[in-house]
């Protein structure tokens, strides 16, 4: 294998680990927005 293959680069960010911490606080955001959602119209 190439190191080329083995590092390969994340699209749109740098490192993969932006991706990661994009996705977590994406569903930290959608569970807080529906954890309120509940409370509202219960």
């Amino acid at each position: 294998m190439d190191t080329q293959d083995q590092e390969e680069q994340a699209p749109l960010f740098r490192k993969w680990s932006t991706w990661y911490a994009l996705v977590i606080g994406f569903l930290l955001l959608m569970i807080l927005f529906f954890y309120f959602l509940t409370k509202h119209f219960a």
